[in-house]
């Protein structure tokens, strides 16, 4: 990893675990609640009367988080994804929680990493959505368009504070009334999902730089909810 980056603490995120079912609503529904994330960009250093370009990589974040949680010499970068779990809402930024995935064919296991990455919606916020539905309205597709969304990385010196724009694509199923005369009404349950970002972020060295995240693929929710759940040490 590079040299570490300073800038102003960045308060911890203590985003709630969402309730999801990785086969709530039967075996034919697919329900997509994880998606595999990268974060990629470009640090510039000053050095005396030039600057250095660095490249950021998703790799070299996983590795500031394997640090983190005491697993530096046990787990690979290469063999975790950093995840995001998304609730069964058209507004994608709503709530967000964050898992580091290691993939193993034995044992599977997962952590949560709130506290260390974060994706929130800025004090400035704004976003517009354009919303289609079926003609029998049990789906739906939602596309936002923002600006101004909060992301940071805080996890063993590697830090990054940057402000975002991008677009999401959300496909909501299972929108539809139940027993009317019970008033049960079905909820929708994700389906699919897209974010792409891209802004410009800076550390407490007044060193400027760009960062993108995008969702990269989907993990399912069975191999999510069936990895053994790793509890790092306390003092990590």
């Amino acid at each position: 990893m590079k040299a570490e980056w300073k800038i102003i603490a960045c308060a911890a995120l203590a985003l709630p675990l969402l309730a999801v079912s990785a086969d709530a609503r039967g075996t034919k529904k697919k329900q997509n609640n994880y998606y595999k994330t990268s974060i990629t960009g470009y640090l510039y250093n000053q050095k005396g009367d030039e600057f250095k370009k660095e490249k950021i990589k998703t790799d070299e974040v996983i590795q500031a988080i394997l640090v983190q949680i005491g697993k530096k010499d046990v787990w690979k970068a290469k063999s975790c994804d950093i995840i995001m779990q998304f609730g069964d809402n058209e507004d994608s930024l709503a709530t967000i929680s964050w898992w580091l995935y290691h993939k193993d064919k034995t044992v599977p296991q997962k952590v949560r990493i709130d506290g260390m990455i974060g994706l929130t919606k800025g004090a400035t916020y704004s976003a517009v959505v354009r919303r289609k539905f079926t003609a029998k309205g049990d789906n739906e597709k939602a596309s936002w368009q923002f600006v101004f969304a909060d992301f940071m990385v805080n996890a063993s010196g590697y830090k990054m504070d940057a402000s975002l724009a991008g677009s999401t694509d959300v496909t909501i199923k299972g929108l539809k009334d139940g027993d009317e005369s019970k008033n049960v009404v079905t909820p929708g349950y994700l389906n699919n999902l897209k974010l792409r970002t891209s802004g410009a972020m800076v550390t407490g060295d007044d060193d400027p730089g760009s960062v993108d995240v995008k969702v990269k693929g989907r993990i399912s929710n069975a191999d999510m909810e069936e990895a053994n759940e790793f509890t790092p040490p306390a003092n990590n």
